[in-house]
Formats: structure tokens, sequence, C-alpha cells
């Protein structure tokens, strides 16, 4: 029994064993296969890798294929005969001779500098002789009049002797026997109706000249109205500045301060010369600005009136509202700046503005040699009660007089530019 039973037993644990090994075997196979089929899936995978890091280095290998193209086609536009390269150089040799064009331009601009320089000095020299001058000519013109006095509004007779009727007409109204060395009259009739042209007369004892004056004065003073009226005669510019600062005095007159005229000048209350607000500008002025003043001169709004002509007589207008005495100065500036201008025979400034300080009108004008012209043209503006404004007359002369038809122009042209500034 217990050997059939370990036989039983015995048998059993082949069996077993038996068993045990086979599912060793098939486990084992089972693992290997299980193996096998991993290695084989991570080697499908690492081809997969591969094959994309092949394609995309091929694509690199295109694009940089297709970089190194575009490299010699770059070299190509570089060192070509036409390229970059040549072009670089061609410019580089333009530069070289531009640099040198400019610098040559640099001295050139320096020497005209230095010549522009002396121009303006030999030509403010210039004019400070010519104004010299013309005092000179002034006086000498003074001292050679010295023994003439002109007759005023002396009627006229048919087939007058002026020596004969002169000196009786005087010893009738005056009581002074007078004795001339010549005498003739100032000029053509121009009407019929018109008053008579004046008289020059040459005295030839010079203390009778002080003696008509006298005596005509002293029966002014009597209220004695005379026929006719003597006054010394003195050049034209004496006369005209004579005039202007009695027109100045006026003013001053009207606001209760008292003023003298003494010779060419004008004395103020406080013992003081009068000396005008806007002063006359001549070409030496000008040439005195700097490029700032231009530059600020230039941003003043003014207006012009077309050119009018007269016997090769050329003119026009300038003007601007003006507020005050600087405005008046800085329009009147432009004007003389402008080549026009400053190339003509005169330019004739008149203005009138109300000060904005007191509330008073302030006026004046300059001739600047059209003698008359400044007076008449400020009474047409005071007429038409024209304020606030600046009007500069420039006009060319041809040589030809145009007599008195030129007053009309003027008035015209100061017409026309004040109703440019008030449109």
């Amino acid at each position: 029994m217990s050997t059939l039973k370990e036989k039983s037993i015995g048998k059993r644990s082949s069996d077993n064993s038996s068993r045990l090994k086979t599912l060793s075997t098939s486990s084992s196979h089972s693992v290997v296969q299980k193996n096998s089929g991993v290695e084989n899936t991570g080697m499908a995978g690492a081809i997969t890798d591969i094959q994309t890091t092949l394609h995309n280095i091929n694509n690199r290998l295109d694009r940089l294929e297709t970089v190194n193209k575009n490299l010699e086609e770059i070299k190509n536009d570089i060192y070509a005969r036409d390229g970059l390269d040549h072009r670089l150089k061609t410019l580089a040799d333009e530069a070289h001779g531009i640099d040198s064009d400019v610098h040559t331009v640099k001295e050139e601009n320096v020497r005209l500098r230095l010549e522009l320089d002396l121009l303006k000095s030999v030509v403010m020299r210039m004019d400070k002789k010519i104004t010299d001058m013309d005092k000179e000519i002034i006086s000498l013109k003074s001292r050679s009049m010295r023994d003439n006095v002109l007759v005023h509004n002396f009627p006229y007779a048919p087939n007058e002797d002026l020596m004969t009727a002169v000196p009786i007409a005087i010893k009738e109204q005056l009581g002074i026997d007078v004795e001339f060395v010549r005498i003739h009259r100032n000029g053509m009739r121009r009407g019929s109706d018109s008053r008579p042209v004046s008289i020059t007369e040459k005295l030839q004892n010079r203390s009778a000249k002080d003696a008509i004056l006298k005596a005509q004065k002293a029966k002014k003073a009597l209220g004695t109205r005379l026929p006719f009226h003597i006054t010394a005669q003195e050049p034209i510019p004496v006369v005209e500045d004579r005039k202007r600062l009695y027109d100045i005095s006026e003013s001053f007159r009207k606001d209760n301060q008292q003023t003298r005229v003494v010779k060419d000048k004008l004395i103020l209350p406080s013992g003081e010369e009068y000396e005008d607000v806007v002063p006359m500008m001549k070409n030496s002025d000008v040439l005195k600005f700097d490029a700032d003043t231009l530059s600020q001169l230039n941003t003043v709004e003014t207006f012009s009136t077309p050119e009018v002509e007269r016997e090769g007589n050329v003119m026009f207008a300038t003007g601007a509202k003006t507020y005050s005495a600087s405005d008046v100065e800085t329009v009147y500036r432009k004007v003389c700046c402008d080549p026009k201008s400053a190339s003509a025979h005169h330019r004739i400034l008149v203005y009138r503005f109300r000060d904005e300080r007191d509330g008073k009108i302030r006026q004046n004008y300059h001739d600047d040699g059209e003698y008359g012209a400044g007076r008449r043209l400020l009474k047409y503006m005071t007429d038409n009660e024209i304020t606030n404004s600046t009007i500069v007359i420039t006009k060319h002369d041809s040589g030809r007089y145009i007599g008195y038809q030129r007053f009309q122009i003027l008035e015209d042209l100061v017409c026309d530019i004040e109703n440019e500034l008030d449109s």
C-alpha cells in the first residue's frame, strides 16, 4: 500500500514535473515571441525616424542649394562689369569729385562773401559821400541865392517889363527903392485862369532883401493885404524840409505843445531837437540789415498796385495796415529792401495811424526828393479819413517831366492800395 501510494505519488510528481516543463517551455516560447514583437516595433519606429530625418535633410539641402544660387546671383550682381561693386566704385569716385567741388564752392563762397562785404562797404561809403555832396550843393545853392527874392502872385501884363514893373510895385506897396541885376518868371503860364508863375529877382544890394521882408512883415501885422507876396529864395530841399517841420509843429500845436522852427530844426518845448520816429532810409541803411532782420521783414504782409507808366516814368504803391510807429518802420524797411524799390529814384513814405496808447492820430511823410508829394498825399489821406495805413510810393524817373499830373497819379495809387487793404 505504501509502495503503491509512493508510486502513485511519484507518478503524479513526474506528471506534474512534465507538465511544469511543458508550461515552462510554452511560457519560454511565449516570452521569446513577445520580445521579438517588441523589437520589430522599435525597429520600425527607428526606421521611420531615420526616413523623416533624411527627408528633412533633403529639404534643407534644397534650401541651401537655393541660397547658394541666390548668393551666386548676388555675387554676379556685385562683381559683374555693371554690378553693384562697379557702381559703388563709380559712386565713390563721383563722391570724391563732389567733395572736391564742394570744397571749391566753399572757397568761392568765402571769396564772394568777402567781395560782397567789400562792395557793401564801398556802397555805404559812396552813399555817405553822396549825402555830403548833396549838403555841399545845397549850401552852394543857398549862398548863390542869398541876394535873391521870389515874388509870388504878381499879376501878368501884356508885353510885361518886369525890370520896370516890379520895382515900381514894391515902391508903391512897401515904400522901398530896389534895383535888380536880373529878373524873370520861373516858367510858362499854364492857363489864362491859373495863378501867375513866381518871379525870381536878383538884388543889386543885399541889404534891400532884409528891408523888403521886414516891411512886408510889418504890413501883415497891421492887417494890410498886399497884391503879391515876397519870400527869400532858397534851394527847394531847404524849403520843403522846412514846410515839413512846420506841418509837424502844427501837429504839436493841436496837442497844446509849443514848438519852434529854427532853420532846419524843430525845437520841442523841452529844448530838445525833434527827431523823426520813423527816419528816412538810405540805401546804406538797408545794406546793414542782417539775415535775421530780412527774414522777419518777409513775414510782414503787404499789398502792391500794378505799375503805372507815364512818359517812361514808372510808379506803383505798396501798403499795409499799421497800428504803431514800429509797424510803420517795418513796412518802410521791407519796401526799401525790395530790389524794385531799392533802385528807384524816390520812395515816398506817407503814414497815418491812431496811437493805441492815447488814441491820438500820428502822421508824417518823407518826400525822398519828390518834393510836395508827401504833403499832398498826407492831405489826401486826412481828407478821406484814412487811418491805420502806411503807404510807400515807388517812383522811377525817366528824365521826362510830367508836371502836376504825377500828383493825381500818386493820389490814385493811394486810393487803389487803400481799397485793397479794406477789401
